[in-house]
């Protein structure tokens, strides 16, 4: 890939949502926190099969149609310069990177950090103890991740100042 070379002389990555799927899932030093796996694979018996009458419900619970979540911030890192020591991100998806001692764990999601909003509840147990907003160094660059999206539609106006942050400030 001619990304990583491109960042470690210099350049800089913004990650936003999907972005940050695609570069966990290629190698770039980070991991999304994945659920857990079914214990048991044995073969669904007739009462196990899955109801029509029941699919709007049971597709909810893995759903999260948008809700707000409180951060903490690393408010001594300079993507949080201009913020305290919390951020409020609007979740549209279950992405939390794990912690890790390779990257700025900017943006840290605590175990009851939703203020706002639905989740279903198959993805509340992942959206925990998490990262949410990461800097990581490669060389003289850097990659910024947003799992969420700072200015979703232009709607979301709190993000727009990290935004700003992230290309103007992260990596100087």
């Amino acid at each position: 890939c001619f990304l990583k070379p491109w960042v470690r002389q210099g350049g800089k990555i913004i990650a936003i949502d999907g972005a940050v799927q695609q570069m966990a899932s290629n190698d770039w030093g980070i991991k999304l926190k994945k659920e857990g796996e079914p214990s048991d694979t044995k073969a669904l018996t007739l009462k196990e099969l899955p109801r029509y009458e029941n699919r709007e419900r049971e597709s909810i619970e893995s759903n999260i149609p948008g809700a707000i979540y409180k951060l903490n911030l690393d408010d001594s890192h300079p993507l949080a310069l201009g913020y305290g020591n919390s951020y409020f991100t609007l979740k549209l998806n279950a992405n939390v990177l794990e912690y890790s001692n390779e990257i700025w764990n900017v943006g840290a999601l605590s175990n009851e950090n939703q203020t706002a909003g639905f989740v279903g509840n198959k993805l509340k147990a992942k959206i925990k103890e998490g990262t949410v907003i990461a800097v990581q160094e490669m060389g003289s660059g850097s990659v910024v991740y947003f799992t969420d999206d700072p200015i979703f539609r232009s709607f979301w106006e709190n993000g727009k100042l990290l935004l700003f942050n992230a290309v103007f400030l992260v990596g100087q």
